[in-house]
């Protein structure tokens, strides 16, 4: 899920769980503006495919960095990033509170159309 800084779910999409995340990056049409920055968790660390998406779309890709990498952010850049990041989570958390213990549905169709639903419901409830 691609959420704006409102909290807003922009684009969201439906992978197995045995999908990596960086993978699923891939999948998205990534409708947003040039010069907009992704910001993206541990896992999504790939200079191949930030430098790729700087290069064709003009999106900055910045992930959270572990201590280990090369390109460190500084403690300012740091800082909106946790800030940022803290956002995202509360609206995961706020879309799987909505969330019954288990989602009964016949068809992967049935179940997406539900977890739909729930996201609209989300959204409905930010007005």
């Amino acid at each position: 899920m691609i959420v704006d800084t409102d909290g807003v779910p922009i684009e969201f999409l439906f992978t197995p769980g045995s999908t990596a995340d960086i993978s699923a990056l891939s999948l998205f049409d990534l409708y947003i503006s040039v010069g907009s920055k992704l910001l993206r968790g541990r896992a999504y660390t790939s200079y191949s495919i930030a430098n790729i998406l700087l290069q064709l779309k003009g999106i900055h890709l910045v992930p959270k960095r572990k201590f280990c990498h090369k390109r460190q952010h500084s403690p300012e850049k740091n800082g909106l990033i946790k800030k940022f990041r803290n956002r995202i989570e509360t609206v995961f958390s706020s879309i799987v509170s909505r969330m019954p213990r288990q989602i009964k549905a016949r068809s992967e169709k049935g179940f997406c159309l539900k977890v739909i639903f729930l996201i609209l419901a989300y959204m409905f409830g930010l007005l």
